[in-house]
């Protein structure tokens, strides 16, 4: 174990790099997107047979976690703050393609809501990718929950912030990339969950991104009925 939390430190030798390199960044106020009004009841049957890019619905935390258990392709869509509760309501938006011969699985909302989330199913890596991370950040949605079968992240930046176009030329998302793949070693290829290297993943990221994007914020819960109990 000692051995696994000197990796993940490894990457604050990093930052002190980064912070040299990366220029200012500029923020802009978020642009308002439309909201998605079309709602449903459906059952989680009827996942499997939506047409990607097709009708929205509610759906609900355990029909979630089914498909999350079950398939092997990602659900998305957006979430909305009941009125009168702190409860979230999610509803269901797309689907993406299969995950086969150890690909990347994508599922895309087609609007930037204001608040999105889609999953990792059980097939994929728990923790969040780059596109993920950077999707608060360089885009007009400003939450995203992220399910997966050991619980969720909760990325959050209220400000859309430009100059990440291309991450892979990006002096900060390049820094962000090198913490994410040593987690994908020390983690099992993203697969075996310990929640003390999940937290120093988490603790590493905010203090990499922050001081150059001091709204962004990650945070991570586990699968507990308490904590899944803010959606409805």
């Amino acid at each position: 174990m000692r051995k696994t939390e000197t990796k993940i430190k490894k990457g604050k030798k990093g930052k002190k790099q980064t912070n040299k390199k990366v220029k200012a960044i500029k923020s802009r106020k978020r642009k308002h997107t439309r909201k998605n009004t079309g709602k449903r009841n459906i059952g989680r049957k009827n996942i499997t047979r939506v047409q990607r890019g097709g009708n929205t619905f509610n759906i609900s935390i355990k029909d979630v976690y089914d498909s999350i258990n079950k398939d092997n392709f990602e659900i998305c869509g957006q979430a909305v703050q009941e009125t009168d509760a702190h409860n979230i309501q999610l509803i269901y938006v797309n689907k993406g393609e299969e995950k086969l011969n150890r690909k990347p699985a994508s599922c895309s909302t087609i609007v930037n809501y204001p608040m999105v989330w889609h999953t990792h199913p059980k097939v994929s890596k728990y923790y969040p990718s780059l596109v993920d991370i950077f999707k608060v950040i360089k885009h007009s949605s400003n939450t995203s929950y992220i399910f997966t079968q050991y619980g969720f992240w909760h990325l959050y930046c209220p400000d859309e912030y430009d100059g990440f176009d291309k991450l892979n030329e990006n002096p900060l998302a390049i820094e962000v990339n090198k913490i994410l793949d040593e987690f994908y070693y020390v983690s099992g290829t993203g697969r075996e969950y310990n929640s003390e290297i999940t937290y120093q993943l988490v603790d590493e990221l905010n203090k990499t991104i922050q001081p150059h994007i001091n709204s962004f914020r990650i945070a991570w819960y586990e699968a507990t009925d308490e904590n899944l109990s803010y959606f409805v």
